[in-house]
């Protein structure tokens, strides 16, 4: 798998600092202090948050954060008597609408105080939060009908333990649900703003790679990773821009 940065390589301190070791490990930095997965996290959350989008100046970037969100709960499907876990919940948007509907909800996040932000979102008292890493998520085998991992998979240091792990708490019938930047197209469409002058329009947000991004996917990358560990049962781009990249796995 591709990452964004050579070995030996260090990211700008402004995007969130990491060294990539020859061993395809990652050390984490907050300026020359080496810090935790979970130190780090939650320092990028505090400088680039994903309410960016939603309260960018520019309309379609929140128009294009919607129908993100839109098309995941398309993709979940109606929660009615069923168990879904959503890995990477951040501020708890998308788990407010499919808490409603559903038996029993995991909110997961790495970040404590993201989780603090989904509890004042989410309401329902059959919601339970965890503070944990996709890499080890503290849930029994086989708790889910769905989970749902939305923008989570390209800052994750080790993808064999984060796949394991969502496959482990789905139900052999279920479904996971796998969302990520198509940060090769994005990184094109940056270029050409950047070409045209036109950097106004993105204003606020990385011209280059987003901050925090251990791994560049595409469709192709995407499948090839799903079909490592289960059946890929859909993939496809959010026509007409593309700027994301959806998956959905059922269990071997």
């Amino acid at each position: 798998m591709e990452h964004s940065s050579n070995p030996g390589e260090r990211t700008n301190p402004e995007k969130g600092v990491y060294w990539r070791n020859k061993d395809g490990t990652f050390t984490f930095f907050d300026g020359n202090e080496p810090i935790s997965l979970r130190e780090w996290n939650e320092r990028l959350n505090e400088t680039h948050p994903m309410r960016r989008l939603e309260e960018h100046p520019n309309p379609l970037i929140r128009v294009m954060e919607i129908r993100r969100r839109r098309k995941l709960l398309k993709l979940v499907g109606p929660g009615l008597h069923r168990t879904i876990v959503d890995v990477g919940c951040e501020q708890g948007h998308i788990a407010a609408a499919l808490a409603r509907p559903c038996r029993r909800l995991y909110c997961v996040d790495i970040d404590a105080q993201m989780l603090q932000l989904a509890k004042q979102a989410v309401k329902e008292a059959h919601v339970t939060y965890l503070c944990n890493d996709v890499q080890s998520i503290q849930l029994e085998t086989g708790t889910a009908d769905v989970t749902l991992c939305a923008e989570v998979l390209e800052h994750v240091p080790d993808l064999d333990r984060a796949m394991t792990e969502l496959l482990r708490i789905t139900k052999p019938e279920g479904r996971i649900v796998i969302s990520v930047p198509n940060d090769p197209w994005l990184l094109l469409l940056k270029r050409i703003i950047r070409w045209a002058r036109l950097g106004r329009l993105i204003g606020g947000l990385s011209s280059g790679l987003a901050p925090g991004h251990l791994r560049r996917f595409n469709r192709r990358r995407l499948r090839a990773l799903g079909r490592r560990y289960a059946r890929v049962r859909h993939v496809s781009y959010d026509w007409p821009f593309c700027l994301h990249t959806y998956m959905v796995l059922r269990p071997h």
